[in-house]
């Protein structure tokens, strides 16, 4: 991925030092019946937190190489998906000296038929 520095400069060598480092922690796996094909538990597959757990069993200087990678690795993917208009920050606070909400606002975008619970759009207007 671009703007991603590898350790070592070496992606190939980086790749292979990284496997043997999550395999010793219990974190994927080689699969022989599908050509060596990497392949990550299911009990993985977005869980990051339970990811970087894992990784604290590793030594020191291990950790900080993985999750260098992994930090600059994740922020190449927002870059480039703030520059395809595609990244959502999910929940912001917002600080300013006056917030206001706008007239009309807020409005009911959608009610569940089962529980009630309502989903409404506001537009806010901030002073900074």
């Amino acid at each position: 991925m671009a703007n991603v520095t590898i350790p070592g400069g070496d992606f190939k060598r980086f790749a292979q030092f990284a496997r043997r480092c999550l395999v010793s922690v219990g974190v994927g796996h080689a699969n022989r019946a599908k050509g060596n094909a990497w392949e990550l538990p299911k009990k993985f597959e977005g869980r990051v937190p339970l990811f970087l757990n894992r990784l604290m069993g590793l030594p020191v200087d291990q950790q900080k190489l993985l999750f260098a990678y992994f930090m600059e690795t994740h922020e190449a993917e927002v870059l480039e998906a703030k520059a395809r208009g595609t990244f959502d920050e999910g929940v912001v606070s917002l600080t300013a000296e006056s917030v206001t909400m706008s007239a009309g606002y807020p409005r009911v975008v959608h009610t569940d038929e089962q529980s009630g619970a309502t989903t409404q759009l506001c537009r806010i207007s901030i002073d900074r």
